[in-house]
């Protein structure tokens, strides 16, 4: 019996897909825990999360961590040699055995949207990025800078847009909206005021101002000023996509359209592809698998090929 196992670590939530195969035949167990992202929550934190995650799959499966084969943990906010050696040494910790790749969650995104690490992806969750590789083979990266420069397309991007419509609205630098009634709405809040102190207290996270996203998008049918905001967040998306397929360089490019806002919120992920249907080179699509699945899709690839090398470039 061969044991692997596949980690998507988002700012949102955390998904484990363990994998058993046994003369061609396959078992899978899956695990979900809460944010592991070590840059925006404790890391003693994250650390704890990925720990349960591996137990929980781990006692499904009736084994021990040193009896995997092969473990992919693609994370959110793993860009740095310095990330994948502190994600790996709570692995080993962790006693898992194997083969370990410790790599970004856009890159076990662009496998399971494209069944390989192959083409190119553009996703849009809490954060955002675009992923693909270029004809030499190479990872081509665009944006996915972190919310304090970046993240425009993102659930955190519209969220932050919302928001300053909604205090823009309050004194008359801009156009009536109802975002603030639904932002104070979904929080329990009283007013305007006690949404400044929801936001500036100093454990808000990039995660907790993402889910006001839902507030913009449920009211962009019957709010001009939030209908905007999903077009400017659909006119990010698609210059990320954009500058990404120019700098792969290819004729054809197979593009996943990945994370949470692309993936459930069928209005924006139709405006996005309305703003491709001019560009015959891209072939956009939702994802083939989800990006769990992509990290084993890695890690299999690992195992025919140095893909190491390719994760080192980013």
């Amino acid at each position: 019996m061969r044991y692997r196992l596949g980690i998507d670590s988002g700012g949102s939530k955390t998904l484990g897909i363990l994998e058993a195969v046994d003369d061609g035949q396959v078992q899978r167990w899956e695990a979900r825990v809460g944010n592991t992202n070590h840059h925006s929550c404790p890391p003693n934190v994250a650390q704890h999360r990925v720990a349960r995650l591996i137990a929980m799959l781990c006692r499904q499966a009736g084994i021990e961590p040193a009896a995997l084969e092969g473990l992919c943990f693609a994370g959110a906010g793993i860009d740095s040699e310095t990330d994948r050696q502190l994600v790996a040494g709570w692995l080993r910790e962790m006693g898992c055995g194997g083969r370990l790749v410790v790599c970004s969650d856009g890159l076990a995104a662009l496998a399971g949207a494209n069944g390989a690490l192959a083409g190119g992806m553009v996703l849009s969750g809490t954060g955002s990025i675009a992923l693909g590789i270029d004809r030499e083979g190479a990872v081509v990266r665009i944006g996915g800078w972190g919310f304090k420069l970046d993240d425009a397309g993102s659930g955190y991007g519209t969220a932050i847009l919302g928001l300053r419509a909604a205090y823009e609205a309050l004194d008359g630098r801009g156009s009536p909206t109802a975002i603030g009634p639904a932002i104070l709405k979904a929080l329990g809040l009283a007013d305007m005021d006690a949404l400044l102190d929801w936001l500036y207290v100093p454990e808000r996270t990039p995660d907790h101002i993402a889910r006001l996203a839902g507030c913009i998008i449920d009211l962009a049918p019957s709010d001009v000023v939030a209908d905007g905001i999903l077009d400017q967040t659909a006119d990010d998306l698609t210059r990320l996509a954009m500058t990404l397929v120019r700098r792969m360089g290819l004729e054809q490019v197979s593009l996943g359209l990945c994370g949470g806002l692309l993936q459930n919120v069928k209005p924006l992920s139709d405006r996005v592809m309305e703003r491709f249907a001019h560009e015959p080179q891209i072939g956009a699509h939702l994802p083939r698998y989800s990006a769990a699945e992509g990290a084993l899709i890695m890690l299999e690839q690992s195992e025919e090929n140095d893909l190491c090398a390719t994760l080192g470039s980013i």
